[in-house]
């Protein structure tokens, strides 16, 4: 599925730019974050990628909830 996903991948990542190098690479040191993320992720995530693309939006939507809520049901807001 990851595999799909980051074909679909569509937007300017900006990659050169300060900020997302200093997110990446707080990603790229916290691999255990990410598998827990990644882990929730795992029965929503199909389901969530079907309807970003049948609504044409990016696929890159599907990793909003990484953000938002780190793909956790019953995360609250502050």
């Amino acid at each position: 599925l990851w595999d799909r996903l980051r074909a679909d991948f569509s937007l300017d990542h900006a990659t050169e730019q300060k900020r997302v190098q200093t997110h990446r690479t707080w990603y790229l040191n916290n691999p255990d974050y990410i598998e827990k993320v990644f882990s929730r992720a795992e029965p929503y995530l199909y389901y969530i990628a079907e309807e970003i693309k049948a609504r044409g939006l990016p696929m890159e939507f599907v990793l909003i909830p990484v953000v938002e809520s780190m793909y956790n049901p019953k995360a609250r807001s502050h």
